[in-house]
């Protein structure tokens, strides 16, 4: 995990065979949460809140761009 002043890098792993979905709750303000590729450039927008959804497939590694 990386914490700027003003967003935050959330990396999350699938380490198995199968398909996984995932929801996460983040408690604090979050202006908008974007699914991005690993170097960080965005590639979809997943939610305007600290609540968002994750779909994995298998042994995927998932990046997530948080903005505060």
């Amino acid at each position: 995990m990386f914490v700027g002043k003003f967003h935050i890098i959330l990396r999350f792993y699938n380490a198995s065979d199968d398909f996984e979905e995932t929801k996460i709750s983040l408690d604090f303000d979050v202006k908008e949460a974007w699914l991005t590729k690993l170097n960080e450039e965005k590639k979809e927008k997943i939610s305007d809140s600290g609540e968002f959804e994750i779909k994995f497939k298998p042994w995927e590694i998932e990046t997530v761009l948080v903005k505060k």
